[in-house]
């Protein structure tokens, strides 16, 4: 049995710009997320990247893009994370973001 030396748990860093009016306006936040490994993200062919994403991704921190009733940025929940994915292009930063922090990058 083998057993890879760094955590399965993973902070992405995630970072974008949305229009406000005119206005490039920036969000930066931080997902906390399960590693998977290729082979785990391969054997479900069927599963979207939404669905691969809302069962993977554990907690946020930082995050002002989604807003509750107060008009205080949202705490983590499912629902809070799926309603942030349905914003046009959302779903292929945060897929992006994901796959850049937990797969390996070659070092010079």
């Amino acid at each position: 049995m083998f057993k890879i030396a760094v955590d399965n748990i993973v902070q992405v860093p995630v970072k974008f710009t949305l229009k406000d009016g005119s206005v490039n306006k920036l969000f930066t936040f931080t997902l906390t997320a399960t590693r998977r490994t290729q082979d785990q993200i391969e054997e479900q062919p069927d599963l979207t990247v939404k669905d691969f994403l809302m069962d993977n991704v554990s907690d946020w921190s930082g995050q002002r893009l989604v807003l509750g009733d107060n008009g205080e940025p949202a705490a983590f929940s499912r629902d809070a994370l799926e309603f942030m994915l349905k914003q046009p292009g959302l779903l292929g930063i945060v897929w992006a973001a994901y796959t850049r922090e937990c797969g390996g990058k070659e070092k010079n």
